[in-house]
């Protein structure tokens, strides 16, 4: 949520659609998915003081800060000072504050109308029918943490738009059934496809664009490298949705003893019901690769041009350490360059 101040309007961008709030009195009390906040505004200043959750504050001068659990900020048109404690009688006033709408809100089915903006309704699993009936999961708007001190800097990403990502990598039969060909080493139906460049990847996102009646202004994509990051921790903080450790019953990378590919689900899911986030095949994302700020990022795409795509998730013959949800690869993306460790996960996006 972005908040931008200095008028008597405070436009607040919600996860998926803008909308715009006139605050009538000195108190605003307002939240989205157990978000409590007050703002209070004048012709000079805006203060938003945060009871519960996290809020991101964007100031006259484009610089966002978050606010988050018991903390307050105050923003003029030269700026926003720092973020501070709020004290203990602006707490209590906005606790009643939210106490008096709680009573208001009784009258309302309020989980009912939270479900139906759009964006955050639980959606069922997206099949893709010229696809072989591939499964899609939906990912909700969100924020989390990007990148570790290893593939860092580590810092916080907001997506404001929900999408689907493939259940699993892409099986080297549906890879068939859509583009008619399996350039894979390790041959098998139910294994990812590899041996697929950057290029191919693309080329199959296009096709299914072509062959399927999709929703309208949504399209097939690859992931950005947020977005993969984003399904594969899952709401994790840890290097691996498992936990900080590698292991070898949990993933198919060098320690594994495999030496190949492995069918896809072979291992359990992630949280959020993905497999193989975690070794197998590195999985292109459609980001050109580009080095990270430590601030806010907003929907990300990566830089806007380059000669090296990102890779993430790493592959079966890989260190476990190099399977990290943070970690990342590149290499260039020109048609002839492909490997038997590098395939992909489709992924559905709005177009907008």
């Amino acid at each position: 949520m972005h908040l931008k101040s200095n008028h008597r309007n405070i436009f607040v961008k919600k996860l998926n659609k803008d909308s715009s709030f006139r605050i009538e009195s000195e108190l605003g009390v307002a939240g989205i998915r157990g978000t409590q906040f007050g703002l209070s505004t004048d012709s000079d200043s805006t203060e938003l003081a945060v009871l519960e959750g996290k809020v991101a504050f964007k100031d006259a001068n484009e610089k966002i800060k978050i606010v988050e659990t018991s903390e307050q900020i105050i923003g003029t048109q030269r700026g926003a000072n720092e973020v501070n404690i709020i004290p203990d009688a602006k707490k209590n006033e906005l606790a009643n504050s939210v106490t008096e709408i709680n009573k208001v809100a009784a009258n309302y089915d309020m989980k009912r109308l939270a479900n139906i903006v759009d964006g955050y309704a639980s959606k069922p699993n997206y099949t893709v029918k010229s696809a072989l009936n591939m499964e899609l999961v939906w990912c909700p708007p969100g924020g989390f943490i990007m990148g570790d001190k290893n593939d860092g800097p580590a810092h916080p990403v907001v997506l404001t738009k929900g999408f689907y990502l493939g259940k699993f990598e892409v099986t080297q039969e549906q890879y068939e059934k859509v583009m008619g060909n399996n350039p894979s080493s390790f041959k098998g139906n139910k294994l990812p496809v590899e041996q697929v460049s950057w290029f191919n990847t693309v080329a199959f996102c296009e096709s299914l664009n072509r062959k399927e009646r999709i929703p309208r202004d949504w399209k097939f994509s690859l992931p950005t490298e947020a977005q993969w990051e984003y399904a594969c921790r899952a709401g994790t903080t840890t290097y691996f949705s498992w936990g900080n450790s590698p292991d070898p019953k949990l993933a198919n990378y060098k320690d594994s003893g495999i030496n190949k590919t492995k069918e896809v689900g072979s291992y359990r899911p992630n949280p959020w019901g993905f497999y193989d986030m975690h070794g197998n095949v590195m999985e292109w994302c459609n980001d050109w690769f580009g080095n990270f700020s430590n601030e806010l990022v907003i929907d990300p795409t990566g830089p806007s041009k380059g000669d090296r795509r990102i890779l993430k998730g790493a592959a079966w013959s890989y260190d476990g350490m190099l399977c990290r949800s943070a970690n990342r690869m590149n290499f260039k993306a020109n048609e002839g360059y492909r490997s038997d460790k590098r395939g992909f996960r489709l992924c559905l996006i709005t177009a907008r």
